[in-house]
């Protein structure tokens, strides 16, 4: 009887033994996950603001460089030198002539139905002339015609394109545009398209007052890559 006494005692003082460990084990497990989601917590916040200062330092390096550039450009454009004056004027012209065509080539382009088609004209008046406006090899506003784009799915969508400016007259800049765009019908396969736009960019008015769509220089399959 003693012997058993012993041995549940033993088996007691065991039991009480392992129950401590185990308390000791989940307290130590509960306490490092604590210590660890909080690390990482910390380490997500620091990378967080890290990424926020590197964000803000792009920005202000972005905004004081732009600064700079019409500083400098302000600066060229009053200088007494005239072969100065006259280089700096043509770039300024140039810059500000690709800025506006990629303005205005997606409001022409761009659109997927008779509305935004038909709306094309208010929204690139600001970029135009009004002489521009009224040509209809541009701004067609026939609305029967529109209709088609509706009825038929037809879609069309600018991708990028390439200025190049010639030299400045007074106030008048020859340009030369590549329109690359998309077409395509609805569950259609997307044809690729390049057309060629000649015209003047105004540098005192800040619009295009002449621009002729010379035709289509290419046309084919979109390339699936």
């Amino acid at each position: 009887m003693r012997n058993y006494r012993q041995d549940k005692t033993l088996w007691t003082m065991s039991l009480r033994y392992l129950q401590t460990l185990a308390l000791i084990v989940v307290i130590v497990l509960i306490g490092s996950l604590v210590y660890f989601n909080h690390g990482q917590g910390l380490q997500a916040r620091q990378i967080s603001n890290l990424k926020q200062t590197n964000s803000t330092l792009k920005s202000n390096i972005s905004d004081k460089k732009h600064s700079l550039d019409v500083q400098m450009q302000q600066e060229a454009l009053n200088n007494t030198n005239p072969i100065i004056k006259r280089s700096s004027r043509q770039l300024a012209a140039s810059t500000q002539a690709e800025q506006k065509a990629n303005l205005l080539f997606p409001i022409l382009i761009n659109y997927s139905s008779a509305k935004e088609y038909l709306a094309r004209s208010d929204k690139a008046a600001t970029y135009v002339t009004k002489n521009i406006l009224q040509d209809k090899q541009i701004f067609n506003q026939n609305k029967s015609a529109a209709t088609y784009i509706d009825y038929s799915g037809l879609h069309s969508h600018l991708s990028n394109l390439d200025f190049s400016a010639g030299n400045i007259s007074k106030n008048n800049l020859p340009v030369i545009i590549k329109v690359n765009y998309v077409s395509w019908f609805t569950n259609k396969r997307r044809s690729a398209s390049q057309d060629l736009y000649l015209g003047t960019y105004n540098y005192a008015t800040g619009r295009f007052s002449q621009l002729y769509r010379f035709g289509n220089i290419f046309e084919g399959a979109e390339n699936a890559d």
